[in-house]
């Protein structure tokens, strides 16, 4: 008996650290990631990446939603501490360059329940120490920094690794979609 209960006891203990720091699962609810993420994806969160090192522009990021901390949000990073970032008729500058985002799509057709973006045009504003500035790849019907604001630093906990499950409205597998990775970014 002593031996199971120290077993059971090695086992939840792994669990919780696992969970607490390791891989995390989430459902995406909204398209503001489309295409890199649909409606019905669940994603695996690695939550061990970002106590090692810091997000990375491109990083599909997870945190707390900056007005309700009960959310997570998942977006792409953008900006990174001590850039300046401006947005003109949808493109991004970094330091007054235009980056190159295959990600980016931009589609303004009316959709129910979402509210569209601010528009094409924001900034520039200097990025403070410690804070980032996240997009949603589906610019035109994403609510992201342009909205709510900078993010914090402590408030991103993970970095989305892959889609381990999806399914469309109807309930069907997207077979195609399962254990798919997200690539690696290369900005110019």
């Amino acid at each position: 008996m002593k031996k199971f209960v120290i077993t059971l006891f090695w086992v939840a203990t792994t669990l919780f650290l696992i969970r607490s720091y390791g891989y995390q699962f989430y459902k995406i609810p909204a398209g503001s990631m489309q295409p890199a993420l649909l409606v019905g994806d669940v994603i695996a969160a690695n939550k061990w990446l970002y106590l090692f090192e810091e997000p990375q522009r491109g990083d599909l990021v997870l945190f707390n939603y900056p007005k309700d901390e009960s959310q997570v949000f998942v977006k792409r990073l953008i900006g990174l501490p001590g850039e300046s970032l401006g947005i003109k008729k949808q493109i991004v500058y970094i330091n007054g360059l235009p980056i190159k985002e295959p990600y980016a799509f931009h589609d303004a057709s009316p959709s129910k329940g979402i509210t569209p973006s601010l528009g094409n045009d924001f900034g520039p504003l200097i990025i403070p120490d410690k804070y980032y500035f996240v997009l949603g790849d589906n610019r035109e019907k994403s609510q992201d920094s342009r909205h709510f604001g900078l993010v914090k630093r402590d408030k991103i906990f993970g970095k989305a690794d892959r889609v381990i499950n999806s399914k469309d409205e109807e309930g069907e597998n997207r077979p195609r979609r399962f254990w798919k990775a997200f690539p690696a970014i290369t900005f110019h």
